[in-house]
């Protein structure tokens, strides 16, 4: 078997989708499945949600995603490649591909504005004359020019998330995975964060966001995956929050 994708007969089309789950189970408990049996497609430049209330795998398929746990049964596979084939030294290059934002934003504490974000493409080994060319525009994409000097302990919760955005981004990666990104945010903040994330989107980049913010949802009409109790019951193009009944 090779990178490329093998699939279900229903799930077979022309164009591959950048996130496949097929068939998905995982058991983190013998016995107790975290999610089962999850099917589902994200084509290139969607933006979606996946909703759900606490423990009812949302989560999970986004740390899926981000190749942190495997599935006990069926395939993920991002961007072509089957994530639990990718060997130890796979997984690191296959992160630092993706781009990924967390409630906690997760910033270099020692750090100022301008080295968190620069520190992203160091990873990589950026050219630093790239580096001193990329940074300073991707803070300016998120309204933090001026803030590139400020430590995080000096920045708004908003502010913070606004550089982890940028760190996110700065590497161009085609998918954007946002888990909670707005869960420590009063609702300004929350909504400038996903006006950012939808211009995001519509320069190209696939955004799938893991949320519990109704209004959001409701208000953005995105697609939405809706999970409860570990299955999927819903799955809108063009819908709001699921709420879903006992």
């Amino acid at each position: 078997m090779n990178d490329s994708y093998e699939l279900s007969s229903d799930l077979e089309e022309l164009e591959a989708p950048v996130i496949l789950f097929d068939k998905v189970s995982k058991e983190y408990v013998k016995g107790i499945h975290a999610i089962e049996d999850i099917s589902f497609k994200i084509r290139k430049g969607e933006f979606v949600f996946i909703v759900g209330s606490s423990g009812s795998g949302k989560s999970t398929l986004i740390k899926m995603m981000m190749r942190e746990i495997k599935p006990t049964n069926g395939r993920v596979y991002v961007a072509g490649k089957e994530l639990s084939r990718l060997r130890k030294w796979q997984i690191s290059k296959y992160r630092r591909s993706i781009g990924v934002v967390f409630q906690d934003f997760r910033l270099l504490h020692d750090r100022n504005v301008f080295d968190n974000v620069a520190f992203a493409q160091r990873v990589i080994e950026t050219p630093t004359k790239k580096i001193r060319r990329q940074t300073p525009r991707m803070l300016s994409i998120v309204g933090l020019s001026e803030k590139h000097k400020s430590f995080p302990k000096e920045l708004s919760g908003g502010e913070q998330q606004r550089v982890a955005l940028a760190r996110a981004l700065v590497n161009n990666p085609s998918i954007l995975l946002a888990d909670e990104p707005t869960g420590n945010l009063d609702p300004k903040n929350s909504w400038e964060i996903m006006r950012l994330l939808e211009e995001v989107n519509r320069r190209g980049t696939t955004v799938v966001v893991v949320t519990h913010n109704h209004e959001i949802v409701d208000a953005m009409q995105k697609r939405v995956i809706t999970m409860k109790n570990g299955v999927m019951i819903s799955d809108n193009e063009k819908g709001g929050y699921i709420h879903a009944k006992n």
